[in-house]
């Protein structure tokens, strides 16, 4: 009997901490779905009054980050990332957070920094990713030689990481080895076969290498995949125009303006293909266009 109310007591005692456990995580819920929702205040909200219940909860921490991103709060992003791991220190995936946010701040030694501290920290099955993280960081750096050490380590692990693929082929076309890039994109393409900026790339490093129809082929793949994109049609105007197909240029940037029609760079191309069909009125028409786009470009910076 005695033991029956020895049980009771302990589990009085400790109901006030199981209470605030399930508050917080009653809090996470509606921040999840005030984050899918776009309706980021409320987010803000539920997900700092989770963290205060219970730091322990990673999620919430997780949530309360994105939220403040997507709401252009970079600063206070990483910041939440930052409380979130001294609350949490084990935990390797609040490191790669931490990292690319660091790296889209900017901050390419604090991202490498995070990076490799999720590698000491993280489960064997994870590693692949980490590395492939630590590789972006350094290919943002433009140090490419630790970034393709970064991406092989991680298809060494894990030989199947389509991403890892595309990134070692994305660092050898930056560093104007085509020839290993595109063995790297093919990989990369035939593991993963529906993501159409990888086939622009792939387009790209073919129309390096002077194989224009396979570069065309390319470009209208990744159309197939995504008509809404404006970069494959202009990379299209620009490999007709290549081949002084002209009118099939001019079709092509046209496309593209409807796409993105403040691009500087698409008014420019256009006003080249006019002035290579002798239609000079409108080669200069986009001419001025051109440089109405990149006033108003460098106004908005």
């Amino acid at each position: 009997m005695k033991e029956l109310w020895l049980l009771v007591i302990i589990l009085m005692l400790s109901s006030p901490c199981g209470v605030e456990a399930s508050e917080a995580e009653e809090r996470l819920s509606p921040g999840d779905a005030f984050n899918k929702e776009g309706r980021l205040e409320e987010a803000v909200s539920e997900l700092k009054k989770a963290v205060e219940q219970d730091p322990k909860l990673v999620e919430s921490w997780k949530g309360l980050a994105k939220a403040y991103k997507d709401k252009g709060l970079l600063d206070r992003a990483i910041a939440t990332y930052e409380e979130a791991s001294r609350h949490n220190p084990k935990d390797a995936e609040l490191r790669v957070l931490l990292g690319y946010a660091y790296l889209e701040e900017g901050e390419r030694q604090e991202a490498i920094e995070q990076f490799k501290k999720a590698l000491k920290l993280g489960p064997k099955n994870k590693r692949a990713e980490y590395h492939m993280a630590l590789g972006d960081a350094y290919f943002q750096e433009g140090n490419y030689k630790e970034a393709i050490a970064g991406y092989k380590k991680a298809l060494k692990m894990d030989p199947g990481l389509a991403e890892a693929h595309m990134r070692l082929g994305h660092t050898y076309f930056a560093m104007r080895d085509f020839e290993k890039a595109l063995g790297k994109l093919e990989e990369a393409v035939e593991l993963e076969p529906n993501k159409a900026d990888w086939h622009v790339l792939l387009g790209s490093t073919y129309f390096a290498m002077g194989a224009f129809d396979k570069a065309l082929g390319e470009y209208r793949h990744s159309l197939e995949i995504d008509p809404k994109q404006a970069q494959p049609h202009f990379l299209l105007g620009r490999a007709y125009y290549t081949q002084r197909r002209y009118d099939e240029s001019v079709a092509e940037y046209k496309k593209a303006l409807e796409l993105d029609p403040d691009s500087p760079a698409i008014h420019l191309q256009l006003s080249e293909a006019y002035r290579s069909l002798g239609r000079f009125d409108e080669a200069q028409r986009e001419y001025e266009l051109y440089r109405k786009s990149l006033q108003k470009g460098q106004e908005g910076q």
